[in-house]
């Protein structure tokens, strides 16, 4: 009882310790002086640093206006998987930083959309031939049901699926295919 207490305070006060020197490190700063000749309009992140005019977008005085990008996270790269997305997305949009998450969702629901395809066709075949071969047996018709009618829940969630992502789309981006058909050309650099 006494060890559990021990192990539990020593556990408690190693999470505690990580936690605090995590929050009290200093973001690295950059050591590349700011170029304001990259910027184009006012909240835009260029070289990890968001652009911020003091006159408006239309003066051309751009000066630095806190961190973004990775400098947010400690100059932290993404991994590649991630980055061959960034810049599919910045393909789509003209260039520049791009989030290639919209691009990612896209694709990972195509891709389950296949595969439960692939599964539900399986799930159906294997239902017939149970049939088939049930041959007057109760029990597997009582399979044979539920695999099919698990089959058309998959359907259904398939088709929800689509219809979540475009509804999401519809309310927050103004687009029923934001999500499922990505193209970010339109809202400029991100």
């Amino acid at each position: 009882m006494i060890i559990k207490k021990i192990l539990s305070s020593l556990v408690f006060g190693t999470i505690l310790a990580l936690g605090l020197m995590l929050f009290t490190f200093q973001q690295p700063s950059t050591t590349k002086a700011f170029d304001g000749s990259k910027c184009t309009y006012i909240g835009q992140c260029v070289d990890n640093v968001k652009c911020y005019s003091p006159c408006g977008n239309s003066c051309g005085v751009w000066v630095p206006g806190g961190a973004c990008g990775s400098a947010v996270i400690g100059g932290i790269q993404p991994p590649d998987g991630v980055l061959d997305y960034n810049q599919a997305a910045a393909i789509q949009g003209g260039g520049g930083n791009a989030i290639g998450i919209f691009v990612f969702l896209s694709t990972a629901l195509k891709l389950f959309t296949v595969v439960a395809g692939l599964f539900m066709f399986f799930n159906f075949f294997i239902a017939g031939y149970t049939l088939i071969a049930g041959a007057g047996n109760s029990q597997k018709y009582t399979d044979v049901r539920e695999r099919l009618t698990f089959g058309i829940i998959g359907l259904v969630i398939i088709v929800a699926a689509y219809m979540i992502a475009a509804m999401i789309g519809l309310l927050f981006f103004g687009d029923a295919t934001f999500i499922l058909q990505p193209d970010i050309s339109q809202y400029g650099a991100i």
